[in-house]
């Protein structure tokens, strides 16, 4: 199995191959693991390939990457014709039969969650009836598409394995582990294409399930686990359920946190009290918009004042707090941007990513770029994929998708340039307080490490990454 290319690197062991893998050892079949940002090299990986000499190459893809994707799915073809391929990830999940007929080097496509098929698929089970599977037949692409909720997406979440990452490189990652107690999300913004890919039911592990998973890692001397799913405080009660769990558990001197975005509405006071008691020190708020107007656009489904209560109950805890905005939709005007900016500066937070709107297949706002032609580019998806360094994208300010009749291509490109400064700024000012025990110092080291320099280096090299992540969260727990 392999997991895609990234520009910035790979800092943690990839997520969702952990559960594949930890499925396929649980089934009895052999394989091995190559995550691509970790290796770089064309030659390493097919010294690899020569070395395990399997019968099935299976790839992850995301849309940001995809046409890299193809382009080693046919170097592999070329050279070892007689390995079938199969692909899965979002970008396949959203864009199956197109994943199929744009590349005819894949010979299979898993859509959504792949554990059971991928299985299935390795132990020889008729290609006919294996759920969600995309297979070649002559000419013909047949898929096995599923006709409920219920049977796409995996109920039983506890049937699953979770990852022990044993055909890993684990020492070249930082010290964190990803950690998933629940999948799906019940909301409908408009950018987002969880819905598409895991489904609009919240479904959620046990906690003693969960507990197992950290009370392994922990014995062998993890401490720092990030909660990553996208409804982590979905169901209140459960949440005090997993704290007391782990308190119960003896699980000391830990650092809990939740990067992904929480949901303000489903968050308050008293649970990040409870959280924080018991090792959370840092989370992201998902924002997006900063006015009523702009969260009704984004169908947020919350209030700006919930939001900001939920910000203000954090930082009363000595939460280290991230906040991420969107920029770009229909009907977002220059001065929705400059309350957007004067939110994001209101309060001392750690740091603040604002994302340029990328219109993801599947999602309402791919579907209401092509309803009003509104593309600023005349192929959005190679863009996506190729991340151009000319036109400088990155998803936290970048070259525009899409116009509307409010922000023409030259606002949005003036925009980006204007929000970069503004989290730059916002992270200098994070660091000089964070780095306050140096004295005068601390401004000439804050200053470098919130420079574009230090976060291309600190994303794109494990070991800056390791070594800044220690030092920062030595300095919290002094």
């Amino acid at each position: 199995m392999v997991k895609n290319y990234d520009d910035y690197g790979s800092s943690r062991p990839p997520l969702g191959l952990g559960y594949l893998s930890e499925s396929l050892k649980a089934n009895g079949i052999e394989h091995d693991v190559l995550d691509l940002n970790l290796v770089r090299s064309y030659n390493n990986v097919i010294n690899k390939i020569n070395e395990f000499n399997p019968d099935l190459i299976g790839i992850s893809i995301f849309t940001n990457g995809h046409l890299q994707n193809y382009e080693l799915i046919k170097r592999f073809k070329q050279r070892y014709p007689h390995i079938k391929i199969a692909v899965g990830g979002p970008h396949v999940s959203v864009l199956p039969e197109a994943t199929m007929s744009e590349n005819d080097n894949i010979d299979f496509a898993i859509v959504n969650e792949a554990e059971d098929a991928l299985v299935e698929l390795c132990k020889g089970k008729e290609l006919a009836k294996v759920d969600k599977l995309l297979y070649r037949n002559g000419n013909e692409i047949r898929f096995n598409a599923v006709n409920s909720v219920s049977e796409k997406y995996i109920t039983d979440l506890d049937s699953i394995p979770w990852p022990k990452y044993e055909r890993f490189q684990l020492k070249k990652y930082i010290g964190e582990l990803f950690v998933i107690t629940s999948r799906g999300c019940p909301y409908q913004c408009m950018f987002c294409s969880v819905r598409n890919t895991m489904g609009p039911k919240v479904r959620v592990r046990s906690i003693p399930h969960v507990m197992e998973e950290l009370g392994y890692w922990y014995k062998k001397g993890r401490r720092i686990f990030n909660f990553v799913e996208d409804n982590l405080t979905f169901y209140y009660d459960r949440v005090f359920e997993l704290c007391e769990a782990i308190e119960q558990a003896g699980l000391r001197e830990l650092i809990l946190r939740a990067s992904n975005g929480i949901r303000a509405d489903r968050t308050d006071g008293r649970m990040l009290k409870r959280m924080k008691e018991v090792g959370f020190k840092s989370i992201a708020i998902a924002v997006e918009g900063a006015n009523e107007k702009m969260m009704k656009i984004l169908k947020k489904g919350e209030t700006l004042e919930r939001v900001e209560e939920c910000i203000h109950a954090a930082l009363a805890l000595d939460y280290e707090i991230s906040l991420t905005f969107v920029y770009g939709a229909p009907g977002e005007t220059m001065e929705d941007i400059r309350q957007l900016i004067a939110l994001a500066k209101k309060y001392p937070v750690f740091k603040v990513d604002i994302y340029n709107l990328v219109p993801y297949p599947g999602t309402p706002l791919w579907s209401w770029v092509q309803k009003n032609n509104a593309w600023a580019v005349s192929d959005p998806l190679s863009l996506m994929s190729r991340q151009d360094k000319n036109l400088k994208f990155t998803n936290t300010s970048g070259y525009p998708f899409f116009v509307t009749k409010e922000l023409s291509k030259d606002d949005k490109i003036r925009v980006a340039k204007k929000l970069r400064d503004v989290t730059l700024q916002i992270q200098y000012q994070a660091f000089s307080r964070q780095f306050s025990c140096f004295g005068p110092l601390r401004y000439i080291i804050a200053r470098f490490l919130s420079t574009s320099f230090f976060n291309r280096l600190i994303f794109g090299n494990n070991l800056v990454r390791r070594l800044s992540e220690k030092i920062r969260f030595r300095l919290r727990t002094r």
